[in-house]
């Protein structure tokens, strides 16, 4: 993944018993380099937008009795534009755009 995108995490849970079935409750985390553990949500759909680096994702399923998980690696890149000399990361990116663009519609107001 590339900095500053929204990374969609997708899982599918279920319960075979329906007694604890209503219990089914799913959470993900991440691990970061430092070995510190960081909550991103929960329920089966969550979106995040993580800095530059590696993480273990981790989605746990729970049901009260039994508790499973599943780790995957996550690698984001950091953003870098093609333009020499000039390193804009991608939050900075859309600011120095939309300050191009007021600059540029500000140019066409004025009557010189």
């Amino acid at each position: 993944f590339e900095e500053g995108a929204y990374i969609d995490f997708q899982a599918l849970g279920s319960d075979e018993d329906p007694e604890d079935a209503a219990a089914l409750r799913i959470s993900w985390s991440y691990l970061d380099a430092a070995g510190k553990t960081h909550p991103l949500g929960t329920g089966s759909n969550v979106r995040a937008i993580l800095d530059p680096g590696t993480y273990r994702v981790t989605v746990s399923a729970a049901d009260g009795t039994v508790f499973e998980n599943r780790t995957i690696t996550v690698t984001v890149n950091e953003h870098r534009l093609n333009t020499p000399g000039l390193e804009v990361g991608g939050a900075a990116l859309a600011v120095l755009v939309a300050a191009l663009a007021s600059t540029a519609a500000a140019r066409g107001r004025r009557k010189d």
